[in-house]
């Protein structure tokens, strides 16, 4: 087959975009100290990827003045609350014990009891049933029957659906304690007697919560809220199953979104078939694992990933400072898809500028970049591997995962030092480290396909390419949608640009598949009938800048019919890629449609005082519940700081809206430089 891996050490990491910055270090150790919990430190010096290194270059008022501060300092800065799709903000507001709906009664005459019994098993059933009830005190023959022999009455080939309604029949038409069991497909029927254990079914039973009718609930799945910190969704989940030994499984759990565990973080979780009860008593060990638990109900329905229309955000950018006035921090809080940003020590910044601001974010939106966590954080973006993927480089695409790079902790670093100079694949899968979980995927892979890097490629998971799929497709909007700004400017639409309207529906089943299968950046949903529309120069007064979209490459992608469509093919081209032939490159890949723009809504902000940089500005969901006070302003404090809140819709990054106002790069590396002093 040849030499598939070059067996070449390069001497520094494989060529990405331009502009990345390598930071300098001083003696205070800035980046350790802010990165305090980190287990592992770099063996090689950190690489910033900078928003510029994203295609994120533009700004829709380039004259406002702006200030820079850390986010995510701690997990306690982070807050996210989910919304649902009813717009409802999920919030733990009780941690009483669930409540279970019982059986409504209605006694029965003995006519009307036998002839339901009869309905359900048979007439020969009522009569033995109606026999046993007629003796009440009569105990003997089932007291000194063998277990196996039981035989009050007992009717055999019962279906268990017929066995289900006959208990139900028990417990809502019958006023008495009467022994029900199944042994051996004999259904039987007794009355208590001093032998019975606390296994044994009977109408009133006291050693045991009474088994849940899922009938009467509401539904069969129970619904409750959970805060966490410290760890993700998954996690929490699996200590959820843990703690709760055999009763419920991970996989019976459910929920809209995954959520970050650095982060205090509240959401909806659905569990299917399980006495929340059960859940309930172990709500003291997970407090220990800083997981609270309450808002129990019932639900006709489980969740499934993306049943939500947003999150809520409370975050705290502290130790911020002015670029031009002072030192500042901030704090930003989403309900209702409604952001809420608290400032700290805002010293020395006028209250005008700030006003200048935040009303240009008002009127004049910010522009709906991708974020920077769209790219990852290592010196190898993912909008890098997945461009290497869609032009068909399959070799490169696996030099960009698996050779040496910038800024990696040491074991990562010692491990593709390994395999740059060997090439061997097991000796590097016995040097990687358990974390590197796409690393040693795509080392098994090339071990199963014989070196065969498309083969090796494309048997990953299908996470795990979608984010090197979507990265790309992000890069390339944000780049064409900087160049929208640069030429034409972020106020009205322009001859040549794109808007949705409405469409026919149409369906390509092959199509479809490919796109449920890999999904797309933008998120759209593709069974909607809108599709894309060139504007004209007669359309012009029928739109606003707020109608504009712009493509995601895709097989399906149209694009605008001014420079920006020219913008996109240079751009494509570039990267080996022919947008005529799109199907060759974006065959997994529809494409999508992303408002160029963003408006916030309901915007408004106020100052506030306080004396100690400690102070805790907001409390948790969970502190509230327990009468922790709320933090109130201080007279006359010796920090001043700020209140702002905005309204923002689904799949916009609040971080542009900051980098709108704060003027400050907000990638991950470049904010960890930030530290307070």
């Amino acid at each position: 087959m040849g030499q598939v891996f070059s067996t070449t050490k390069p001497e520094s990491t494989p060529l990405t975009t331009s502009g990345k910055r390598k930071a300098s270090f001083d003696s205070s150790q800035t980046l350790k100290k802010a990165c305090k919990d980190a287990t592992f430190e770099s063996a090689t010096p950190e690489v910033i990827i900078t928003e510029q290194d994203v295609g994120i270059l533009a700004f829709v008022n380039p004259n406002l003045k702006g200030f820079s501060s850390i986010m995510k300092y701690r997990a306690e800065d982070f807050l996210v609350n989910e919304v649902n799709l009813d717009g409802k903000i999920i919030r733990l507001t009780s941690l009483d014990p669930p409540v279970i709906p019982e059986r409504q009664k209605f006694f029965l005459s003995d006519a009307e009891f036998d002839a339901k019994i009869a309905g359900i098993i048979s007439p020969e059933f009522a009569k033995e049933l109606r026999n046993v009830l007629n003796n009440p005190n009569d105990i003997t023959v089932s007291a000194r029957a063998k277990k196996a022999d039981y035989s009050n009455f007992n009717h055999k080939n019962v279906e268990k659906a017929s066995r289900i309604d006959f208990y139900n029949a028990i417990e809502c038409n019958l006023d008495a304690p009467l022994m029900t069991e199944c042994l051996e497909g004999v259904l039987i029927a007794r009355w208590k007697n001093p032998d019975d254990t606390a296994h044994t079914k009977v109408g009133v039973v006291k050693e045991k919560p009474r088994k849940i009718n899922f009938d009467i609930t509401g539904g069969e799945y129970v619904s409750f809220y959970v805060q966490k910190s410290g760890v993700d969704t998954m996690g929490a989940v699996n200590i959820m199953a843990n703690i709760g030994g055999p009763r419920f499984l991970p996989k019976q759990f459910s929920y809209a979104g995954t959520k970050d565990a650095r982060a205090v973080t509240v959401q909806e979780m659905t569990l299917f078939k399980c006495d929340p009860r059960y859940l309930y008593d172990v709500r003291n060990e997970l407090a220990e694992r800083q997981i609270y638990i309450g808002n129990f109900s019932f639900a006709n329905k489980g969740l499934t990933l993306g049943d939500l229309s947003g999150n809520h955000f409370t975050i705290v950018l502290s130790a911020a400072q002015c670029v031009l006035k002072g030192t500042m921090s901030l704090i930003l809080k989403k309900k209702d898809n409604v952001w809420l940003y608290i400032l700290r020590d805002v010293n020395g910044a006028s209250e005008e500028d700030i006003h200048e601001s935040l009303q240009s974010l008002e009127s004049r939106g910010f522009i709906n970049y991708f974020g920077m966590q769209r790219f990852g954080t290592s010196s190898i973006c993912t909008h890098e591997i997945g461009r290497a993927l869609i032009s068909l480089k399959f070799a490169e695409a696996a030099d960009l995962v698996l050779m040496p790079r910038d800024g990696d902790r040491a074991d990562f670093a010692a491990a593709r030092n390994h395999w740059a100079e060997t090439k061997d694949i097991k000796s590097t899968l016995d040097k990687l480290p358990r974390q590197a979980h796409t690393e040693r995927k795509l080392l098994s892979s090339y071990l199963r396909f014989d070196n065969q890097h498309e083969k090796a490629f494309n048997s990953l998971p299908q996470h795990m390419l979608s984010l090197y799929y979507h990265a790309y497709q992000s890069y390339i909007w944000n780049c064409a949608v900087s160049e929208r700004a640069k030429i034409y400017g972020c106020d009205k639409p322009v001859v040549g640009d794109l808007v949705l309207v409405d469409g026919p529906e149409k369906s390509n089943n092959n199509s479809n598949n490919n796109n449920k299968k890999y999904g797309n950046a933008g998120r759209r949903d593709h069974s909607s009938r809108k599709v894309p529309k060139v504007l004209t120069e007669e359309d012009l007064d029928n739109y606003t800048i707020w109608d504009v979209v712009y493509p995601m490459p895709g097989s399906r992608s149209k694009y605008p019919a001014n420079a920006i469509g020219d913008f996109y093919k240079q751009l494509l081209e570039k990267d080996n890629i022919n947008i005529k032939n799109a199907q060759q490159h974006f065959k997994k890949l529809m494409g999508d449609y992303r408002p160029m723009m963003v408006k916030p809504k309901n915007v408004g902000w106020k100052f506030i005082r306080y004396d100690n940089p400690e102070t805790k500005l907001f409390n948790t969901d969970y502190d509230r519940i327990t009468s922790v006070p709320e933090p109130v302003s201080v007279p006359n404090g010796k920090y001043l700081g700020l209140a702002v809140e905005l309204t923002l819709g689904t799949s916009q990054y609040a971080t542009m809206a900051l980098r709108e106002v704060m003027r400050s790069d907000t990638s991950a590396k470049a904010q960890a430089r930030n530290v307070h002093t």
